[in-house]
């Protein structure tokens, strides 16, 4: 279980939330198209480059779809993904507190990372909402700790953390 965040372009002359349902919909070859291109596999390389500059602890794996950057080390599980003409950021349901602030502080600068590197927008699926990052985590921050809250309540002595 994780809460996750998908990036991608703005389709001109299209609300990106309207973007962000059509993804979902699994309509991605009229916003991203089909073909990886050299131009969007050295973004990628950009994106992976100023994202391991912030945390040089991401662990790195590569094939021609993705570009995959997981953060063990310093507990957080943070992953994020790359693919062509589009990002995704996960972070599993561990982290409460003060903790999970310092995750979503983390989280939230990675996807500064990316808007400035890429340019795509931040869509939270879970409060189904184009994100400003100017305007902070509070509200991703609340819905991931209320849904933590609520799976202990229906699963008393359920353990969250990391493997």
């Amino acid at each position: 279980m994780s809460y996750d965040f998908i990036f991608f372009p703005v389709v001109e002359g299209e609300d990106p939330l309207e973007t962000a349902h059509r993804k979902l919909d699994g309509d991605t070859e009229s916003i991203l198209g089909t073909e990886a291109d050299t131009p969007k596999e050295e973004l990628n390389q950009r994106v992976k480059a100023a994202l391991v500059a912030a945390n040089p602890y991401f662990e790195i794996f590569e094939n021609d779809q993705v570009i995959e950057l997981t953060s063990l080390q310093d507990g957080t599980g943070i992953q994020i993904r790359l693919f062509s003409g589009e990002a995704a950021l996960s972070v599993p349901f561990w982290h409460e507190g003060r903790r999970a602030a310092k995750v979503f502080g983390d989280i939230w600068r990675y996807s500064d990372i990316i808007h400035r590197e890429a340019g795509y927008v931040l869509y939270d699926p879970q409060l189904d909402a184009i994100l400003d990052l100017s305007r902070g985590y509070e509200a991703s921050l609340d819905l991931y700790s209320r849904t933590i809250k609520a799976v202990k309540q229906q699963n008393p002595g359920i353990i969250l953390g990391p493997p």
